[in-house]
């Protein structure tokens, strides 16, 4: 054999072994992106199932969040007009301090704070503070015109600047509610424009 043949052997068998690792290059190429596909597949169904579980749980928040925000709306409207009841009562008073008027002032203080005490859940804190401080001012007001109605019984026996000085302690309790009122009536109206509008 020459050294031509064992040349011509050697390149014929590094010729067949370079089809076949050409043939098996293709194959496991074809093979490596099946397995590919095949896994991209699985990962993107199993990102599908999680999204799709975020959008049911979102879709709970919302609906949650859309319960409670009409909740909250139809409260702040109940306690806005207990709160207007109240006030017209306590402007009744002040107009005419009476048994009469009294009576109906204090048993719409008592409905008021029962509201607002139930509603709690659902109103915002800052505004919960609020109600409580003005409606200790109505509980001021109250007591100081049911001192004056006392007093006006028994008015050969009281001395006038008494209750003169009554009178304008009630018309500073009066003055106070009703600028808390407003500040009331302005952070309401803010909860409104903010969550519903």
């Amino acid at each position: 054999m020459t050294w031509h043949d064992s040349l011509q052997i050697v390149l014929t068998a590094i010729a067949s072994i370079g089809g076949a690792g050409t043939i098996f290059w293709k194959l496991s190429a074809h093979i490596g992106n099946m397995w590919a596909k095949t896994y991209l597949e699985k990962i993107k169904k199993e990102y599908q199932k999680e999204i799709e579980n975020y959008k049911a749980q979102l879709a709970i928040i919302k609906a949650t969040y859309i319960r409670y925000s009409n909740r909250q709306f139809e409260l702040y409207n109940k306690l806005w007009e207990s709160l207007c009841e109240l006030k017209f009562s306590a402007d009744n008073l002040w107009e005419e301090a009476n048994e009469e008027n009294l009576l109906d002032f204090s048993k719409r203080l008592s409905r008021t704070i029962r509201d607002v005490e139930k509603s709690y859940l659902f109103i915002e804190e800052e505004h919960y503070k609020e109600l409580i401080k003005l409606l200790e001012e109505f509980g001021n007001y109250e007591f100081g015109k049911a001192k004056l109605i006392k007093l006006k019984n028994y008015r050969n026996e009281i001395d006038r600047n008494k209750i003169i000085k009554l009178i304008n302690d009630n018309k500073n309790k009066k003055q106070r509610y009703n600028e808390l009122i407003d500040i009331v009536k302005k952070d309401l109206k803010k909860q409104l424009k903010e969550n519903y509008l």
